[in-house]
């Protein structure tokens, strides 16, 4: 009788070991791709801007310069590109320069990728200390954005050149970039 109990025994262990190998194994996982809401913006490679008053016709006419592809933006969605000072003037060697004769004007620059950039500028925007929007987008995407700084003329900067040599006035700005 033990016998046959240990043969049954052993045959059901057969059985039991055949049906777990016969079939594949399985098991679950959960993949989960996350996304994060993410803007980011460069200033590219020229981060001095100079405003160069070399002629009567600078003075009497103001001067201006853009940079090309100055800020290159990448956001998931959409958002507005702000700039400001650092400071309330222009400061050198001379009278302060106040920051409201400074203007900038915003374009759309080159775009590349999937997802270009579509840019909506502001119209001119005075410099100021306080964060000023300059354009924005509705939309995802990445690209670059061009950037017009333009200065005073009607001779305002004629009394700040000091004792007849090259006289500098300087700010620092930041281009920021916030999500809407």
């Amino acid at each position: 009788m033990k016998k046959g109990i240990l043969f049954a025994m052993f045959l059901g262990g057969l059985f039991a070991a055949n049906a777990q190998t016969a079939g594949p194994a399985t098991g679950d996982v959960t993949l989960n791709v996350n996304l994060y809401p993410l803007q980011s913006i460069v200033v590219n490679p020229s981060k001095v801007v100079d405003l160069d008053y070399k002629t009567s016709a600078d003075y009497l006419n103001g001067v201006n310069k853009t940079e090309v592809d100055h800020l290159n933006v990448f956001s998931t969605g959409a958002f507005d590109v702000k700039v400001k000072s650092t400071s309330t003037e222009l400061t050198g060697a001379g009278t302060a320069i106040p920051l409201s004769d400074i203007k900038i004007i915003a374009s759309q620059g080159t775009t590349t990728g999937t997802t270009p950039l579509i840019f909506t500028p502001t119209s001119e925007v005075t410099l100021s200390a306080t964060e000023q929007i300059i354009g924005g987008s509705t939309a995802a995407g990445s690209g670059n954005i061009s950037v017009n700084y333009k200065a005073a003329g009607n001779n305002d900067y004629l009394s700040r050149v000091v004792a007849g040599a090259n006289t500098t006035y300087t700010a620092n700005l930041v281009y920021s970039i916030i999500a809407k």
